[in-house]
């Protein structure tokens, strides 16, 4: 039996979060991908989703942050969904399950994952919208090509704060909130020039995102379990720094200016890289 998780932070309180899941009549509103419409039958409550036409119910445990989604194409034959909401310090996580059981063909599964993974991260925007700051960007910003899309997807937006500002099958424009800007493109794909094709290894190139805190940020991430080649170090050339590496290898390097940095030092940074 196969199953999918999905976890993603939501700069908003636990409560506020798992009380719009546990309300299935918005569903329609924050899960589109998902879920179409939703309605009472005679024989229980129904909604028009990606899986077709199903029977759903939600059962949910404020004291253990707990929402339990059942649906299924017969009342008494659902399978169950868990989603949890844990408090953070700067808001909460969401973690869901899908599992694929007899009631669920494969083909409905990867269509349900799919949707409810692109509904969670418009959940994330929805609560987190104000936090982008566009006025700052500079208008020049990075692409990735990679073989990972969903995982790099999830890296950037669940562990590292990005906010997804534009989203297809293939295509991603991320912003941080700094206005650090990212774009990634999924590999192989028809029509881009060939040297768009191939998909980034890791080698010859790294991203940079400026934090209030290098060390506070290094403690956040040591407890999400994504690699971290090294710890904060002062830089010579005047920077606090410290790297994590992204699904495809690639080194982004985190860090905050030294309070006495001078400005021959900055001008130094990228020799110390």
């Amino acid at each position: 039996m196969r199953n999918h998780t999905v976890t993603l932070t939501v700069p908003a309180a636990r409560d506020d979060v798992l009380s719009c899941l546990a309300d299935l009549s918005g569903w329609p509103f924050w899960a589109a991908h998902f879920c179409q419409r939703i309605w009472e039958s005679t024989t229980g409550c129904k909604m028009a989703s990606v899986a077709g036409e199903i029977f759903v119910a939600i059962e949910a445990d404020e004291t253990l942050g707990v929402v339990d989604f059942f649906w299924g194409q017969q009342a008494d034959e659902m399978s169950i969904m868990p989603l949890r909401v844990v408090s953070l310090p700067h808001g909460c996580a969401v973690t869901l399950t899908c599992f694929e059981t007899a009631y669920v063909p494969g083909e409905i599964f990867e269509a349900v994952v799919r949707a409810l993974t692109a509904d969670l991260r418009a959940l994330q925007s929805r609560f987190g919208e104000g936090s982008v700051n566009r006025s700052v960007s500079t208008g020049f910003s990075p692409g990735l090509v990679t073989a990972k899309f969903y995982e790099t997807w999830d890296f950037y937006t669940a562990i590292l704060g990005f906010k997804t500002i534009k989203e297809s099958d293939a295509f991603l424009q991320l912003q941080h909130p700094t206005g650090t800007s990212l774009n990634i493109l999924r590999h192989e794909l028809d029509g881009p020039p060939s040297e768009l094709i191939g998909s980034a290894d890791g080698r010859g190139f790294w991203l940079s995102i400026e934090v209030p805190d290098a060390d506070e940020e290094y403690r956040r991430l040591s407890c999400t379990g994504v690699e971290l080649p090294e710890e904060p170090q002062d830089r010579v050339w005047g920077e606090r720094m410290f790297f994590v590496r992204d699904p495809n290898g690639v080194l982004v390097a985190i860090w905050h200016p030294l309070p006495h940095a001078t400005s021959d030092q900055a001008a130094c940074r990228m020799i110390g890289v």
